[in-house]
């Protein structure tokens, strides 16, 4: 939280797709190989959300770099790219 603001809350999985485009399956492949932002646990063993602050931080890095790259594509090392 910067400057004094209210955080911007919690995503549960159709906001946190909304926020990334990434699929359910490929989103778990990304966090266990360390390259999304894990959940956080909400009370039950099932219930888990995201911080949309990450999400967001997450989405524009990925931005971030499509730009350096001069918008070519290029898979994210780590996830079966050399």
């Amino acid at each position: 939280m910067q400057n004094g603001s209210k955080p911007k809350g919690i995503a549960r999985e159709a906001l946190r797709y909304e926020l990334t485009g990434v699929p359910t399956s490929t989103w778990y492949d990304l966090q266990n190989a360390g390259l999304a932002p894990k959940p956080i646990r909400l009370g039950g063993p099932r219930s888990v959300g995201w911080l949309i602050e990450e999400l967001e931080a997450w989405r524009d890095q990925r931005r971030a770099e499509r730009d350096a790259a001069g918008g070519a594509w290029r898979p994210l090392k780590g996830l079966g790219a050399p």
